[in-house]
């Protein structure tokens, strides 16, 4: 299993491609390519690596995160997994981005797959469990990617969880006490070597963002 880390739109989410070169499958997850340039780019490596996405999951339903849901579903056909608390973001792109002030006037998709808590999805060459950790938003949730061979798992947590940080609670949906609970009640159960993959900057890990928010938390 690989990742390639695309930084994508003008608040510079982290679009994910996890594949398998063998078997020429990917999972995106949080495709927020922008415009005409950032869709190519992503196209071009999925071309290139000769991949065919097979799912598109979505962590959350902030605009930066969900730019490239009808691009994604024009080239490969996939519509994105999505919690269904989240809904009313994701049917709103257009208000969302005259809210922070970005034009946007593209096409918006507006059906997705509902996802629940502790679903399991099994994409052939690796499994994702989903994991709720409101407090982002209502419906933002953490996926763990786990290697059909034992290679490895990697946790992808949106905007719940960064390296040295966690995600606003200001923002419709937001909700501070919910989101201190996801992380130190659900994610900090977590293995402290498990390798975080966020929704902005740099990966991280679970025993580093313990040592570094026991000063907040």
């Amino acid at each position: 299993m690989q990742i390639k880390t695309f930084y994508f739109n003008p608040i510079r989410v982290c679009t994910y491609v996890i594949y398998d070169a063998t078997a020429n499958k990917a999972i995106l997850i949080d495709t927020g390519c922008y415009d005409d340039n950032e869709r190519e780019r992503l196209l071009e490596f999925c071309t290139e690596n000769a991949l065919t996405p097979v799912a598109h999951l979505l962590t959350h339903a902030h605009l930066d995160h969900i730019f490239g849901a009808q691009f994604v579903y024009e080239q490969w056909g996939l519509l994105p997994y999505l919690s269904p608390h989240d809904a009313p973001l994701y049917e709103h792109l257009p208000l969302q981005a005259q809210f922070f002030g970005i034009p946007f006037s593209d096409k918006t998709l507006d059906r997705y797959i509902p996802i629940s808590n502790k679903q399991q999805l099994d994409f052939g060459f690796l499994t994702v469990d989903t994991i709720a950790t409101p407090g982002h938003t209502e419906g933002g949730v953490c996926y763990l990617v786990s290697d059909k061979t034992g290679a490895g798992q990697y946790l992808f947590t949106g905007d719940t969880l960064f390296c040295g940080g966690m995600g606003r609670t200001d923002l419709p949906g937001g909700d501070y006490s919910t989101l201190i609970h996801s992380i130190k009640d659900i994610l900090f159960c977590l293995d402290d070597n498990m390798v975080v993959y966020p929704g902005h900057g740099l990966p991280t890990s679970i025993g580093q963002e313990k040592q570094f928010q026991r000063l907040y938390l």
